[in-house]
């Protein structure tokens, strides 16, 4: 019984969630125009802030990033050990793209010191290269940045410009690229200049060029320009955010992608950056073969004027000395001095290496790339193993210096090796000097016994020889050095970028605002706004609007309705519209009442509300009136003692009524009033008293009730608000 209780129970509670649910889906579509207007104003908003936003255009590029066995390869030993792996790897060469240096050499590359706008329906617009005309900076002089320039452009050979007063100005100096600290002020300006005319004043120097491709029959006029020199710092912070994403977790291929204003400077931009980051990447494999060139460089630059001396005593010898035979002995001598001069070239190419590489290890900065043993003859397998090792590390720690802080443990590690390596180098130069120096003494005893041989030689053939060894050795060097510098040109020329650019930026995809995105959600908040509203205030309202909601506070019987009729009608509608549907509504009430009471009984009955102006009276009286029809004897009493107003709608005097009866000041027959209509009488409020609720709770007043029980059919209290006085 109690299953079949608790089923009843919850088919009551879906019947009212589901009545609660109807109830308002139909209190919503009675609203309809909050609909409408929310939707309307929401479309409003959108369509005014997509006016006035700044777009936002996403420029995307993608890169192959190629796992070579130099940079990489080394990285991922050392990531190993910290248990990085590939994946450290790759995220230095993400890194590396996304870092401030790579930033601002592709602001720097692009020319992006000016920024150019035109005004437009009180917007600045980005016009970048649509702009009609160049500003040229003059980079060696310093420039206010960041403080806008106009210019309004007369013809195609003058224009005005024109600038705003500015206290605490800054300035940028690009040679040194840096802001200044120091600050100026200056007054604004305004000036005729001819397009390629030089202007200087505070704090700049520039001028403008028209472009070439400026059509002539395009009117520039009336257009309001302005341009403005940038502070690089601020820009190249505008320009770092880009994104990077890889396509795949099993590939290297990885979307660069930018986000900017103007859509062909993002294009550019994000172009730009990849280009200079393949060649910064190809720079560094090439970083020996173009050190090595210029040690080379260096050596030729140096041994040039010893073999250009050389040459010319050579040809002025055999200018005076037009033939001369060298014997047997003295060809054996002259043989002889060409294998020994080989010799001691190639140890003096080998002790100029050493000295070099000392040196290097030694500097603090190591930015040079550093040449290879094997280069310069050196076949010593291990020191062409730790040189080759230490370039590895300088490379590495060059890019990561870039991403990473000095803090960093395998930034720390590299250091660590760095410096071991450069022990071990040291140590290896030491002993390696040690054999030259006892190669190159070798040499020179056996030169010593030739020259003892030598002076046996005639003069004229001595000074050939001798003249002919210092050729053969400047010579010899000269050739090894050209050899080995061929042998790096085309090492580095035939090398190939370990990136490349997979897709070029083409065109930039606006992203911001999202227009139908935008419309959609606008649409959606005009639904949700008043449904939010309408749904707060259904659940919030208390007011009783409905049968329903008497049936949920209370479990009395509704014995009726009662509409509401118009403020400048009779208040006494049973009497003036008898046959109206309000009236039928109090004949139906009245049937009720006698059903519930039964037959043969008075009928007391009290009338109140909870709060003044509900319709207390008026319900009284109506009652009244309609319960008199039916040929009852019926009375109405006052019992608003507080605020008298019955007598008013029967034209009858209140000087006598229910608060004199109660004190005992008139009878019940003095105070009982005969009404024009039949069967109907009244007890007015009477006079106010000072204690109603006293009066009201007193004995006289159960007497008053027992004795018109015996007279009237009928009784109807009317009665104050029971949730503002006790009265009631």
């Amino acid at each position: 019984m109690a299953e079949v209780n608790n089923n009843n129970n919850n088919n009551n509670i879906e019947e009212e969630s589901s009545i609660n649910l109807k109830e308002l889906l139909f209190v919503m579509l009675n609203n309809w125009h909050y609909f409408i207007i929310c939707i309307v104003v929401s479309i409003l908003i959108f369509f005014t802030i997509s006016k006035f936003s700044t777009p936002q255009y996403e420029a995307k590029a993608t890169i192959l990033i190629k796992n070579n066995e130099n940079a990489l390869s080394q990285l991922s030993l050392l990531d190993n050990s910290f248990g990085g792996g590939n994946k450290s790897n790759f995220q230095n060469e993400i890194g590396q793209i996304q870092s401030y240096t790579m930033t601002k050499r592709a602001v720097k590359s692009l020319d992006l010191y000016v920024n150019y706008y035109q005004k437009s329906n009180f917007q600045k617009i980005e016009i970048y290269k649509d702009s009609p005309f160049l500003v040229e900076l003059d980079m060696f002089k310093l420039q206010t940045v960041e403080h806008p320039i106009k210019v309004e452009i007369l013809s195609k050979d003058k224009y005005i410009l024109s600038y705003d007063s500015k206290e605490n100005a800054r300035q940028y100096d690009y040679g040194q690229d840096m802001l200044l600290e120091d600050k100026i002020n200056f007054k604004g300006k305004n000036k005729t200049l001819a397009f390629g005319e030089w202007y200087e004043s505070d704090g700049m120097k520039f001028r403008l060029l028209m472009r070439d491709e400026v059509n002539s029959s395009s009117d520039y006029t009336n257009i309001d320009y302005y341009f403005v020199i940038n502070d690089l710092d601020l820009i190249t912070k505008d320009f770092h955010s880009t994104q990077i994403d890889l396509i795949n977790k099993e590939s290297t291929i990885i979307n660069i992608a930018f986000k900017y204003p103007n859509q062909k400077k993002a294009v550019d931009y994000i172009n730009m950056l990849c280009k200079i980051y393949i060649d910064i990447t190809f720079e560094e494999k090439n970083y020996m073969n173009t050190s090595t060139i210029k040690f080379v460089d260096a050596q030729i630059s140096n041994i040039a004027d010893s073999l250009a001396n050389a040459e010319i005593k050579r040809e002025e010898f055999q200018v005076k000395n037009n033939s001369i035979d060298l014997g047997g002995d003295a060809k054996f001598l002259f043989d002889k001095a060409n294998e020994l001069e080989t010799k001691r070239a190639e140890e003096y190419a080998k002790t100029q290496y050493y000295d070099y590489l000392a040196k290097y290890i030694s500097s603090a900065d190591m930015d040079d790339g550093v040449v290879a043993p094997a280069v310069m003859g050196i076949e010593d397998h291990l020191l062409n193993n730790l040189v080759k090792e230490l370039a590895t590390r300088l490379t590495l720690k060059k890019s990561m210096s870039i991403t990473t802080t000095p803090k960093n443990v395998q930034y720390q590690k590299i250091n660590s090796e760095i410096n071991s390596l450069k022990s071990q180098i040291e140590e290896n130069i030491r002993s390696l000097k040690r054999v030259s120096t006892l190669a190159s003494n070798e040499t020179t005893r056996q030169l010593n016994i030739f020259n003892t041989e030598l002076n046996k030689l005639p003069s004229t053939q001595r000074n050939l020889i001798n003249i002919e060894r210092q050729f053969k050795f400047n010579d010899e060097i000269y050739t090894f050095l050209y050899q080995k510098r061929a042998e790096a040109e085309i090492a580095r020329n035939s090398a190939l970028p370990d990136h490349k650019i997979v897709d070029e930026a083409r065109v930039a995809l606006k992203v911001y605002p999202k227009t139908a995105l935008n419309l959609m959600i606008a649409i959606l908040l005009g639904l949700l706004a008043p449904a939010l509203y309408i749904f707060i205030r259904f659940q919030m309202n208390n007011l009783i609007e409905s049968k329903a909601d008497i049936e949920k506070i209370s479990k009395a019987p509704i014995i009726g309705y009662i509409p509401r009729i118009p403020e400048n009608e009779s208040k006494l509608v049973v009497f003036a519209k008898p046959k109206s549907q309000i009236t039928e509504s109090f004949r139906s009430i009245r049937t009720n009442i006698k059903y519930i009471v039964g037959k043969g009984k008075n009928q007391v009955i009290l009338v109140s509300s909870a709060m003044p102006s509900d319709g207390k009276s008026f319900i009284s009286m109506n009652l009244a009136s309609v319960i008199s029809l039916s040929g009852h004897k019926t009375i109405i009493i006052g019992y608003d003692l507080r605020k008298p107003k019955l007598h008013h709608f029967f034209n009858l005097k209140n000087n006598a009524g229910l608060s004199t009866y109660l004190i005992g000041k008139d009878s019940l027959d003095e105070v009982i009033q005969h009404t024009e209509f039949n069967n109907l009488d009244i007890i007015a409020s009477g006079p106010i008293p000072p204690n109603p609720s006293e009066l009201i709770d007193s004995d006289e007043n159960a007497e008053l009730i027992k004795e018109l029980r015996k007279r009237y059919d009928a009784i109807i209290f009317d009665t104050p608000p029971i949730s503002l006085i006790t009265d009631a």
